[in-house]
């Protein structure tokens, strides 16, 4: 976030809470560890990708909403930012998992490579690639690609219309589920869903701006309780809802229009509680710089995830769904973010130097040199 605002701390917990939950449900998912008691909580990454989505609408618009974004250069170098936040970090990863996991060459990886570069994977082909997670850094993408119309649309809309636009997202969030399940529509790796999230998030910073929530630092008890309450609805919600709704059998998409509201309250509860320990948490190293590289974070979890996958099946097949694996997997993720962090930093650092088109045109170089390393050099090598 830019410190030259008012740095809201508080929300760093957020987002390193969502951060670590969407790890866990990967852990579950593709490790089979069980969290026996915990797994319907557990299981529910929509919830946890709502709230990052709302939240990364919300933060974008409270950085950029008074600013006009169309002037000059700034919004060639917002662009510019967004891109070199996701695409170096983004083309790292992809380009190990591709070495070490990818089993086969074939040309769908030649005529399928502009859609690699661009990030076009939320648009209903993922499935086609290294890593169906990828998924997530193409829908932020575009988040961020549309974000400055986002902002000055929210920002020039009347009082009544903001409400009816809140109205309209809110219903498209509880009807995208039913829609998906019954039209075979993949909507939680889906572009516009995700959208739909963001503009949410855009929506509630305004509103939040405007209330001068950020501005009234109170250390009321009442704003602790208000946090701990929203807390204790987002995670005790999804275990009523699971109980109420067997037939669902914790299929996290019915969660969509539930995540919408609780990350609305758990956000503007969180800003609102100033309280000593909620501060001191939240400017601690360990939670700000973790607070700093989600990010990287989420992004590392596609590597990490597949390698203990490889090293459960190859290593150490009796640790199968042994709770030390979630232990191993959260430090080696970590390990991950660190040099990823510092990557983005390096690209942040030349902003102005680096030429995006550049970028891309030798990244499609290095990654056509690596298909044909892989094919000839290695044959094909990958660990099984």
């Amino acid at each position: 976030m830019d410190h030259k605002k008012n740095y809201i701390w508080q929300l760093n917990i957020v987002r390193v809470v969502m951060a670590f939950l969407v790890l866990l449900y990967h852990i579950k998912w593709n490790l089979g560890v069980e969290f026996h008691s915990l797994t319907p909580i557990i299981y529910q990454s929509t919830v946890w990708m709502t709230v990052f989505f709302v939240l990364s609408g919300f933060i974008m618009y409270y950085i950029y909403n008074d600013q006009d974004i169309f002037e000059g250069k700034r919004l060639i170098r917002f662009w510019k930012k967004r891109f070199m936040s996701l695409f170096p970090l983004y083309m790292i990863v992809w380009a190990f998992m591709y070495i070490l996991f990818t089993k086969e060459i074939s040309f769908n990886d030649i005529y399928t490579l502009p859609v690699q570069l661009f990030m076009l994977q939320s648009f209903g082909i993922y499935n086609y690639f290294i890593s169906t997670g990828l998924w997530f850094v193409s829908c932020i993408f575009f988040c961020y690609l549309l974000c400055p119309l986002v902002i000055g649309g929210v920002s020039s809309l009347q009082k009544k219309n903001k409400v009816f636009l809140l109205i309209v997202l809110v219903a498209l969030q509880f009807s995208f589920p039913f829609v998906g399940i019954n039209y075979g529509i993949n909507i939680y790796t889906n572009v516009i869903c995700r959208m739909v999230e963001f503009t949410f998030g855009a929506l509630l910073s305004d509103y939040v701006i405007k209330s001068r929530l950020i501005e009234k630092e109170s250390k009321s008890p009442i704003c602790s309780i208000l946090h701990l309450f929203c807390w204790g609805l987002l995670f005790s919600g999804i275990i009523i809802l699971y109980n109420l709704f067997p037939q669902f059998d914790g299929y996290p998409y019915y969660f969509n229009g539930y995540s919408l509201i609780i990350s609305s309250l758990l956000i503007i509860a969180s800003i609102m509680d100033h309280s000593k320990i909620i501060m001191a948490i939240s400017k601690t190293r360990v939670v700000s710089y973790l607070s700093d590289c989600t990010l990287e974070f989420w992004i590392a979890s596609f590597f990490s995830i597949q390698a203990m996958h490889k090293v459960i099946i190859l290593v150490l097949p009796q640790w199968h769904k042994n709770i030390l694996i979630m232990v191993i997997t959260i430090v080696l993720n970590i390990l991950i973010t660190i040099p990823l962090h510092s990557v983005k930093k390096y690209f942040y650092k030349r902003i102005d130097e680096i030429s995006i088109v550049k970028t891309i045109a030798i990244s499609a170089l290095l990654l056509v040199s690596l298909f044909i390393v892989k094919g000839l050099v290695f044959k094909g090598y990958y660990l099984e």
